[in-house]
């Protein structure tokens, strides 16, 4: 299969598990306001102090690996900020406490989540293009004179990308969720 083809394909995966993902989050009844904001806080509580018992609460119900990892990505996705990177390495309990990160500190609680749920899952990593930014140039050189070549990732046009997928073991296929 050529590139074009599959990343078509790999994109229309995605669009359908956004269509899932919103579709979960109207049967938890998230976007009407039926989850007390009591309900909401005591499940931002939760995920600091007892992941088992949040993850428990936040899937209850649910059968299929996709319907929890369409609810753990939901709820991260509201819950959680995103934020730019700022190179600190932080534990999945540094993450959670500080309420967000970057798209791999949120791969790390996802993953972390999903794999407590006995979720198959796989980080998967990119090299996205941009347009041209001398802005992004000199922040790139800047940060590999700092921290070495390890970073020479990001440059005029590029930059990484992280998330994860799951495995639909019904239909033998990888799904991405992001």
């Amino acid at each position: 299969m050529n590139n074009f083809v599959l990343r078509k394909t790999k994109l229309l995966l995605m669009l359908s598990f956004v269509i899932t993902q919103i579709s979960c989050i109207n049967n938890q009844n998230y976007s009407s306001g039926a989850i007390s904001n009591n309900k909401l806080e005591s499940l931002n509580s939760l995920i600091r102090s007892d992941r088992k018992a949040f993850l428990g609460k936040l899937t209850a119900g649910l059968e299929s690996d996709s319907e929890k990892a369409n609810i753990i990505v939901n709820w991260l996705a509201i819950n959680f900020d995103w934020r730019a990177t700022d190179y600190k390495k932080r534990s999945v309990q540094q993450i959670i406490d500080r309420g967000g990160g970057n798209c791999n500190d949120l791969a790390k609680v996802a993953a972390n989540l999903m794999d407590s749920a006995d979720i198959k899952i796989r980080k998967v990593k990119e090299i996205n293009i941009h347009k041209k930014s001398n802005d992004r140039q000199n922040s790139a050189v800047a940060l590999v004179n700092k921290k070495g070549l390890k970073y020479s990732v990001f440059g005029m046009m590029h930059n990484d990308h992280v998330w994860i997928e799951i495995y639909d073991t019904i239909n033998e296929e990888w799904i991405p969720t992001d």
